[in-house]
């Protein structure tokens, strides 16, 4: 009678091993395709045309607010910098 628990235990510890390989072989090939993918996504040209965006009716205006309180050496270079921007409509409060 032994013999045959013996036996049981062995055919069952090979099914709980078979089946822990076999999941963890296909959690590894799950991981390296996307890998893939992901890298693939991150190679591929994501260049969106911006004068097409810009010009867009669609396009919202945005409001541009520049905090100034002791920025004298620096406000000229900040409201060129912001008056530079291609935005559709822009409204600017300094």
């Amino acid at each position: 009678m032994q013999q045959i628990w013996d036996i049981a235990g062995n055919i069952f510890e090979n099914v709980v091993f078979s089946y822990g390989l076999i999941l963890l072989v296909s959690y590894a090939l799950l991981a390296i395709c996307s890998l893939l993918a992901v890298r693939r996504w991150v190679m591929t040209d994501r260049y969106e045309n911006g004068d097409i965006l810009l010009t867009s009716p669609l396009a919202p205006g945005i409001s541009v607010i520049a905090p100034a309180y002791n920025e004298g050496m620096t406000i000229i270079f900040n409201v060129r910098s912001c008056s530079r921007s291609n935005t559709p409509v822009m409204r600017s409060s300094w």
